[in-house]
This record gives C-alpha cells, structure tokens and sequence, in this order.
C-alpha cells in the first residue's frame, strides 16, 4: 500500500496558460518582431507563501546585455488574484482572471511609453 500513488490521476489534470507562460509567449514575440535586435526576457522567482514574481524585461543583446524591466505580474498559488505592476508609470492592477490580465497586458504593452523606449533601444541596437 505505501508504494501504491495515493495521489490520484493526475495525468487528467488540465494544463492552465498561466500568466508565466503568457508573458513568455509575449517575450518570444518581442524577438520575433525585432528580428532579435531585441529579446523579451521573462524572470520567474518565488517568495514566502507561495508567491510567484514574474518580471517582463526588454533585453538588448549589443548595449551589453541592456535589460529594461517592463512590468511585473505577481499571485499565489493558484494564479488568480494576480497584481500587475507597470514599471513605467508605477501603475498596479488587480486582475481576477486571465481575460482581465490580457487585458491589463496589452494596455501597458502597446502604451506610447513602452513604444518609445522599444523604438529608442532598437535606433541604439543598431547605431
């Protein structure tokens, strides 16, 4: 009995997009875009209690490794409540699920701020 699983079946569990893997989707598409003059980055760190910090940063490899932190989306275990933190305008967000995290997301990421900061880096990239 002690070498039989007591766990159930957890090969039926289902596999959630958490907000790790969001950003690290958006960070794969920075590079893309940018044909690799600029890489996402995606650091994932966890805390006390369970707490998951993940921080969005804007990488650019020929300004030495330049790393320019974008935001910050941090939640327990469970993934939702997250709090997204915008580095720039120092803006948090609560956000209950995943559909009002996109949502936060694609307001900071398309902001004029982040653009100008990605046109500045990229003109610096290539000078």
């Amino acid at each position: 009995m002690a070498d039989e699983s007591m766990w159930g079946n957890l090969e039926s569990l289902p596999i959630i997009e958490t907000p790790a893997i969001i950003l690290k989707k958006q960070a794969s598409i920075l590079t893309d875009i940018t044909k690799n003059v600029l890489r996402g980055y995606v650091k994932i760190d966890s805390g006390e209690g369970g707490e998951m910090y993940i921080q969005l940063y804007i990488l650019a490899p020929s300004l030495g490794e330049y790393r320019y932190a974008v935001l910050s989306v941090s939640h327990g275990v469970n993934m939702y409540p997250a709090s997204v933190i915008d580095n720039i305008k120092g803006e948090k967000f609560n956000c209950d699920n995943k559909d009002t995290l996109l949502n936060v997301l694609k307001l900071i990421l398309s902001s004029k701020e982040i653009r100008n900061i990605v046109a500045s880096l990229i003109s610096q990239s290539k000078a």
